[in-house]
Parts: structure tokens; C-alpha cells; sequence
């Protein structure tokens, strides 16, 4: 292993991340990681396959290790899983980290030899969904499970049997200076607004921002809205917000790197998040690092109980467009005084509470802790040299109708040899023995 910064690792990790260079929480978590954890003595690779993205400089600058694996269209899912599997039997880490559904993380079921893995979940969705479906199968191929949030440890802990497998390891956020958010022009007069992250209907509700910002118009509120990032909703809101009244000012960046993204923040008054779910969304974190007041949605609110009021965050009902135009309104309308002391709340708050130094101390203790209970074998290889995708890891597996699912549960002879057949080739009797 290198010496970066004169610290000699004592531990290597290596994490999956599809788009590592993509605008996200995840990806900036994993960049902080990556720095803090070398104070710990712990060198983190990440293998990606996207190999572009605003991002990358970021990556670069850091002297992050990031090995790229492409993923060219004409190559299967299997054959990428395939060169990720080779990848960590060359590097032989201590550990494995993985996150959410994202491709490659299948591979510690993958993998035979005795590896601790840890499975990060940064989503906040029903339980019944693809992002939670499988672990209740394939949960005793990893060390840990780490919720981002207390609701996602509460579903985890319905899904994993062993209890200790289960840890909440919230988000962090790196801080600017103090002198920095007291420094902010504020006040009455023209407010700046800012949405940052995936812009996506159904996930975070972007399309009610020009109904806000129409309410805003009519109540002769004046302001700057500030959009950060892409997604698959963004020409229908670039289009919706045309018929704005005059005067009122959309600028969209797209996905920009995160060292615009705090220029931004730094500008603006009001962060707005009316998503309908979330995990612990990173966004509203560093909107709240930079003094921006957060006004958000009663979906959003439940992802910290310090998500409230008394703590200077506006709660408004999720869809709820009036209540979050008034909640604006609200703040445009404050004096000086009040909006500095709101700001300076938030931004304690979040010194307090949402460091990024707190969660690199709490990820370096839980990686050394498991690596002492179960250093990694020196016969690591995989599964029967082959690279099959475990059972449940398979797209089919969460849109298999109930009944087959049962029937491979209750009945591992028939119901699995027609589960097999129909829905997942690539079963392996083993796999199937360890339901």
C-alpha cells in the first residue's frame, strides 16, 4: 500500500460506487471518507466503471485511489460483475464496502474467504421495495448493515435476525468557517433560493417548485432560485418554470462540482426540500452548514428528530405548495436580526451534531473493530471460480410473483428447482441451502 501524507495505512478497504464522479450524497460521503480515514491509517479504494462527472477533479485533487473498471455497452452485467470480483481478489483488502443496490453489491455473497463487508443504506423507501427486498436472503453475507438514518436501522432490524449487525452511522457535512455564515448578506429585499440534487419527480417533488414560485410571484415576493443538478425531470421543470412571472429568476447549474456547489449555498438564504422520501439527505446538511434556513417537507422531518422547529428548520406538509410558499414568505419578511440569529441556530446545529469528523471517527472505529474480529483469509477467491450472481441479487428476483417466493422459502426442493428455472439460472444450490 502507498504512503499518502507520510500516514502508512494499516488497513485497506475498497468500495463500489457505479457513478463515483456523479453529483450526490454519496459520492461526496464517500470523497470525505476517503480523506478523513487516512488519519485512522485507513486507505480507501474505490472501483467505479462511470469514469466521468463533475466530480472527478475533486477525486483527483484529494489523491483519492479510484481504479476504473468501464462498463462499455456491449458488456453483460455478469462480465462486470466478473471484473469487480477479479479486482478485490487482486487488491485483497481488509474490507469491503458496499452501498444501497448499486452495482457490485452482490459481491461479498460472490466471494469465498472469511471478508468483512459492510453494506451502507443511504435510501429512505418502504420496506417492500428492491432496495430492501433482498436482505432478508443474502443479509449473512455481511458483517454490518449501517442506516444513515435511525428509520432505516428500525427497518433494517426487521429484515436481519443478529441485532448487533445493525448501526446507525449518520451523515456528515464539512463546515466552513464560522466568520464565513456570519459574513452572509441577508436581510429584507430580494431572497435567494436554492434545490440541490437529483431532479426526479416521484423521489424528490421538483415539479412543485414552479407552483411555489408562482405563489411567491403573485404575493410580489422577489427572489432568485438557484436548481442544482440533473435528473430525469429536468426539461419538465426547465419548461414549467418558463411561464413564471416576470421578473422571477430561475439559473440552472446542472450537475456542477462540489466545490460550486458550497459557492452556491454560500449566496443563498432559503434551502427548499419537498421531497416525498429521503434517507438523511446530504443536500439539506450542507444548505444547513452554510446558514441557509431549511424549509422541508413533513417527509423530510422525519429523518432526525432534531429536524424541527425549535431548531430552526420550517416544517411544511409534503405536496403541500401553499405551506411552503408561505414558509417562504415568512423568511423573506424577517428582519436582519432574526434571520442571522436563525442562521447562526442552524449552523450550530449542524457543528453540533452533523460533522463530517464525527462520521469518519465512527466509520474508522467500526472498520478496525471488524477487521480485528475477522481479518480477511488468505484464501480468498470466487465462489467455485465462477462469477454468478447470487439468487437474490438477480433483477428478476424482487418481480418473481409472492407465491413463488414463498415456495422457495417453505419448499427448498420444488419450489426452487421451478424458481430456478422461470426466474434465476444462474441459482446455486448452495445459495439455496443457506436461505
Amino acid at each position: 500500500m502507498k504512503n499518502v501524507g507520510g500516514v502508512v495505512p494499516k488497513f485497506h478497504v475498497v468500495s463500489f460506487y457505479p457513478d463515483l464522479y456523479g453529483i450526490g450524497g454519496p459520492q461526496v460521503i464517500l470523497l470525505k471518507l476517503a480523506q478523513g480515514l487516512r488519519r485512522f491509517g485507513v486507505e480507501l479504494t474505490i472501483v467505479c466503471s462511470d469514469t466521468s462527472g463533475p466530480l472527478k477533479e475533486e477525486f483527483v485533487r484529494a489523491r483519492v485511489s479510484v481504479l476504473e473498471v468501464p462498463q462499455y455497452s456491449f458488456m453483460s452485467p455478469r462480465t462486470l460483475l466478473q471484473r469487480y470480483v477479479q479486482t478485490v481478489v487482486t487488491l485483497r483488502p481488509d474490507l469491503l464496502l458496499t452501498h444501497d443496490r448499486f452495482f457490485g453489491y452482490q459481491v461479498p455473497a460472490i466471494l469465498r474467504g472469511d471478508i468483512p463487508s459492510i453494506q451502507i443504506m443511504h435510501v429512505d423507501v418502504p420496506i417492500q421495495d428492491q432496495e430492501f427486498a433482498w436482505i432478508p436472503y443474502g443479509h449473512h453475507h455481511y458483517s454490518v448493515f449501517v442506516g444513515v438514518s435511525q428509520q432505516i436501522c428500525n427497518k433494517l432490524a426487521q429484515l436481519v435476525p443478529e441485532v448487533d449487525k445493525v448501526r446507525f452511522v449518520q451523515s456528515g457535512v464539512e463546515l466552513p468557517s464560522k466568520d464565513l455564515v456570519m459574513r452572509k448578506a441577508g436581510g429584507q429585499g430580494l431572497i435567494q433560493l436554492v434545490t440541490l440534487g437529483r431532479l426526479d419527480q416521484g423521489h424528490k417533488r421538483i415539479l412543485d417548485i414552479p407552483n411555489i414560485a408562482r405563489i411567491l410571484s403573485h404575493a410580489k415576493i422577489p427572489f432568485v432560485w438557484h436548481v442544482v443538478g440533473t435528473g430525469p425531470d429536468e426539461s419538465r421543470l426547465r419548461s414549467s418554470v418558463s411561464d413564471v412571472g416576470a421578473g422571477k429568476q430561475f439559473i440552472f447549474y446542472g450537475a456542477i462540482a462540489h466545490s460550486r456547489v458550497a459557492e452556491v449555498l454560500g449566496r443563498s438564504d432559503v434551502i427548499v426540500v419537498p421531497s416525498n422520501f429521503e434517507g438523511l439527505p446530504l443536500a439539506l446538511l450542507e444548505g444547513m452548514a452554510y446558514g441557509c434556513i431549511p424549509v422541508i417537507s413533513a417527509a423530510v422531518a422525519t429523518c432526525h428528530p432534531l429536524f424541527s422547529l425549535e431548531n430552526g428548520l420550517l416544517v411544511c406538509e409534503t405536496g403541500d405548495v401553499q405551506s411552503f410558499a408561505l414558509a417562504i414568505q415568512r423568511v423573506a419578511r424577517e428582519s436582519v436580526s432574526i434571520r442571522d440569529q436563525n442562521r447562526m441556530k442552524i449552523y450550530d446545529l449542524c457543528a453540533r451534531v452533523f460533522s463530517v469528523e464525527q462520521m469518519v471517527c465512527e466509520y474508522s472505529k467500526l472498520i478496525s473493530e471488524l477487521i480485528k474480529r475477522s481479518p480477511c483469509s488468505s484464501s480468498l477467491h470466487p465462489y467455485n471460480g465462477t462469477y454468478e450472481f447470487p439468487w437474490w441479487g438477480t433483477p428478476a428476483f424482487p418481480s418473481a410473483p409472492f407465491f413463488l417466493r414463498r415456495a422457495l422459502r417453505r419448499y427448498q426442493g420444488i419450489g426452487g428447482r421451478i424458481y430456478k428455472k422461470w426466474f434465476a439460472r444462474g441459482l446455486r444450490a448452495e445459495e439455496m441451502r443457506q436461505v
